[in-house]
């Protein structure tokens, strides 16, 4: 979870944080949403989504300088220069364990391009 260095919650954000400030939302829509929001909904909290994007490379830009929260995956604030302007903060409530996976057809295992997306998912440490 991220925020603003300058917002009000850069302390900690609370449980009542999640239902009352404005997000920020990757892939949000009434069909498809992150695995993190929709375990969210399942905990009863509906995040007030003020701006949605379809990637999470822009969700630094859209955060730093306003009130808005943010769950990006933990991995992406190691990327250089994605943390500038924010801080990271553990969720409040307990998500549990998100597992992501992809599939693919077998003749594209040696291809670059899903080799590559392969490795940005599960890093060098191979498929758990």
């Amino acid at each position: 979870m991220v925020t603003d260095r300058g917002h009000p919650s850069a302390e900690g954000v609370t449980a009542d944080d999640l239902r009352t400030q404005p997000w920020v939302l990757a892939y949000h829509s009434q069909t498809a949403s992150t695995p993190a929001a929709r375990q969210l909904r399942m905990l009863g909290i509906e995040p007030r989504a003020q701006v949605i994007t379809e990637s999470f490379l822009t969700v630094r830009s859209l955060v730093v300088g306003s009130d808005r929260l943010a769950l990006v995956p933990r991995r992406l604030l190691d990327v250089p220069g994605m943390q500038e302007g924010l801080i990271a903060h553990p969720c409040p409530v307990d998500l549990g364990r998100l597992a992501q996976g992809m599939w693919w057809h077998p003749v594209y295992t040696d291809e670059p391009e899903p080799r590559l997306q392969r490795l940005s998912l599960v890093g060098s440490e191979g498929f758990r």
